[in-house]
């Protein structure tokens, strides 16, 4: 790590490193961008779904979920009969179960997935790249950003 990373707390993740994995439902994919720790037990999970149609979500057990639509509005509906929707870079947080149903108004969209456990705690903020956007950095926080036509920070809190 160089001296500039350690200083802001910044680790690059290249996208080679990604890793294309099945949901656990079966109905789709994500592109794995950080899982830690990296096998069945993780705390963080960041990933990027295509999501193409309406569908279920998976039921993810003691799991906190924070989602933000990269391209288009997303609606979520719960089996109590509650729902939340957001345009695109606004932020969805949810249980991970009961799982919800997605629906895609707009058509289809990606989302930005931050998934939490055992009292992992996290913030995510959405930008076009035409927008600026201040980094803050608490004692103890990391931040993972990624950049395509958008700009999404995740802020962990262990």
């Amino acid at each position: 790590m160089s001296d500039g990373q350690a200083s802001t707390g910044l680790l690059p993740l290249p996208a080679s490193s990604r890793r294309v994995e099945p949901w656990a439902n079966g109905f789709g994919q994500t592109a794995v961008i950080l899982r830690e720790p990296d096998d069945g037990n993780w705390r963080v999970r960041i990933s990027i779904a295509q999501v193409e149609s309406d569908g279920p979500f998976s039921e993810l057990q003691e799991t906190q979920r924070l989602l933000v639509p990269l391209d288009a509005a997303m609606e979520l509906r719960f089996p109590d009969g509650r729902s939340q929707r957001a345009d695109r870079f606004g932020v969805l947080r949810f249980a991970g179960a009961p799982a919800p149903l997605g629906v895609l108004p707009e058509g289809a969209t990606r989302d930005f997935n931050l998934m939490l456990r055992n009292g992992v705690r996290g913030e995510l903020f959405a930008r076009t790249l035409v927008d600026s956007m201040v980094l803050p950095a608490g004692a103890g926080e990391r931040a993972v950003i990624e950049g395509g036509g958008e700009l999404v920070l995740a802020k962990l809190c262990d």
